[in-house]
């Protein structure tokens, strides 16, 4: 994760929050990124600024949105095992169906902890929050029928619903995931400074950008998909400093422009539920019916897998660590408590009650890829 920001000169002020979504500091520079690299040189750079564990996109925009480490957000990968939510198969944490079963389960503490939104809001501010991104229903998910309690989209769902049709009568429907114009992006910014900001600028924005995250997914990071989509998006950021300009409101406006995680190369595939299930292991991806004890649940996210032992068996899960030590992909073992050979989950603040019993980084290389770019761990 990075961090850089412009601070307004002036006591009273308005924020901007703005995620490039898998952004590499090592891709800032005057030729990929002209307006974010003039940005940094006019504000503060914050050169050491680093992800949560896992660095993952759900894990990290819930701790930007709270502030918090994930045992304390209680977000702690993007696909996790919930088996109150669904005893069958992974749930994705930011999908709207998940948020809300969560809620009702929870009594609305399906994030344990109040977001940015959420307390200043309550402190008497006005929001919006917009994102390309499923990801940033994470900040403000409460159901609403008027802006009176702040506005969200998010990739092309709105709450109010009824703002829906006032955004796509004035700019047209939310595209495709494509590079081609207009991206989901221009059509966030769009809906952001033409509806959002329309009758002024809020207290706080929250602008989630889904690049260069999408194509460096498909392309890798340096490819030329890659670097196109990190023009978009500084395209992007361009209209917003340009929309503050032509409001007024740039020199009491504090601008913080962040990535969430960074986005390395994979250089070989590894199916770790099948390679379990030629070991005698009872190990699946998905649940035909309902868990027996002893069974395995294998969840990927990237590079971690998350392993889910059914009535935390012990001596499966001893076995599927002893596995696992002599795997070849496997980088870091963490266990709910540390046992020999791993770390225990609390060391990287993920010991949440629905946890995994194993969490397994991949193993990590600096070669670099078919792009000539380093294969980086940021």
């Amino acid at each position: 994760m990075f961090l850089c920001c412009c601070f307004g000169a002036q006591p009273k002020h308005r924020v901007v929050l703005i995620v490039w979504d898998a952004m590499r500091p090592d891709f800032v520079s005057e030729q990929n990124t002209p307006t974010l690299y003039k940005l940094s040189r006019e504000g503060v750079s914050f050169a050491h600024h680093h992800s949560t564990y896992l660095s993952a996109t759900e894990v990290n925009g819930t701790c930007l949105a709270t502030g918090a480490y994930p045992v304390h957000d209680g977000v702690i990968a993007n696909t996790e095992y919930r088996p109150e939510l669904d005893l069958l198969k992974p749930i994705h944490t930011e999908a709207l169906e998940t948020i809300r079963k969560g809620d009702v389960l929870t009594k609305g503490k399906y994030l344990p902890m109040p977001t940015l939104p959420e307390i200043i809001r309550k402190a008497g501010g006005t929001t919006v929050v917009a994102g390309s991104k499923p990801v940033i229903l994470l900040a403000d998910r409460s159901e609403r029928a008027t802006m009176k309690d702040g506005a969200v989209i998010f990739a092309g769902v709105t709450m109010p619903p009824s703002l829906h049709d006032v955004i796509t009568n004035k700019i047209g429907k939310f595209p495709p995931d494509q590079l081609a114009r207009p991206t989901r992006n221009d059509w966030t910014t769009r809906a952001s400074i033409d509806v959002l900001w329309a009758n002024g600028l809020p207290d706080f924005s929250f602008v989630w950008m889904n690049q260069p995250d999408v194509a460096q997914h498909q392309t890798g990071p340096g490819s030329k998909t890659s670097l196109e989509a990190m023009r978009n998006t500084d395209d992007n950021l361009a209209q917003i400093l340009r929309a503050l300009e032509s409001m007024h409101v740039r020199e009491t406006t504090d601008i913080l422009l962040v990535s969430d995680h960074g986005c390395s190369t994979v250089s070989e595939r590894a199916d770790l539920a099948l390679d379990l299930q030629k070991k005698g292991f009872k190990a699946t991806r998905e649940y035909k019916s309902k868990p027996a004890r002893g069974d395995v649940l294998v969840v990927n996210n990237s590079g971690s897998s998350l392993i889910y032992i059914t009535d935390h068996d012990p001596a499966v899960t001893k076995q599927v660590v002893d596995f696992l030590q002599s795997w070849p992909y496997t980088g870091v073992i963490f266990t709910k408590a540390r046992t020999q050979g791993t770390f225990a989950l609390g060391d990287v603040m993920l010991n949440t009650p629905e946890a995994a019993d194993i969490l397994v980084s991949l193993r990590w290389t600096s070669e670099a890829n078919t792009n000539g770019t380093p294969v980086r761990c940021l």
